[in-house]
């Protein structure tokens, strides 16, 4: 069933495709970034902000402005093969860890979670609390 509606999708923007020449332009530059950034061929990234003002399509003048904004970094990510993925699902990781105990632990058991220890599993709100607590 999903390779029928994925059939029928195709279909639909086979229709549109040849049907306005503006939705077109604007599947072909898209496709045609996410090339670049599949090949890391950033050397085509002022070619393809060429033809992206010559389409004149509204839609991607905000992007295009982001791009020349950081000109510089957008073509280091097009063409170097270093990206940071895993810092950034580490932060993601740590984030979600982070929400989870908002308001139900204290810092101490934040730490042991973030740190992976074996015994993070087994440590509770109230375990954490008591083994806190000063003795008597």
């Amino acid at each position: 069933m999903h390779h029928r509606k994925r059939l029928y999708q195709q279909g639909q923007l086979n229709i549109l495709l040849q049907e306005s020449t503006r939705a077109k332009t604007a599947y072909h530059l898209v496709e045609t970034f996410l090339s670049m950034m599949c090949e890391r061929t950033g050397e085509q990234l002022d070619a393809w902000l060429e033809a992206v003002q010559v389409s004149q399509l509204e839609a991607f003048v905000p992007f295009v402005t982001s791009i020349q904004h950081d000109k510089e970094a957008v073509l280091a990510g097009l063409t170097l093969p270093w990206n940071t993925g895993p810092l950034e699902g580490h932060i993601n990781r740590l984030k979600l860890i982070k929400r989870s105990m908002y308001g139900r632990a204290k810092f101490d058991l934040l730490r042991l979670r973030v740190l992976s220890h074996p015994e993070t599993k087994t440590i509770t709100r109230t375990q954490n609390n008591e083994r806190l607590r000063p003795a008597a």
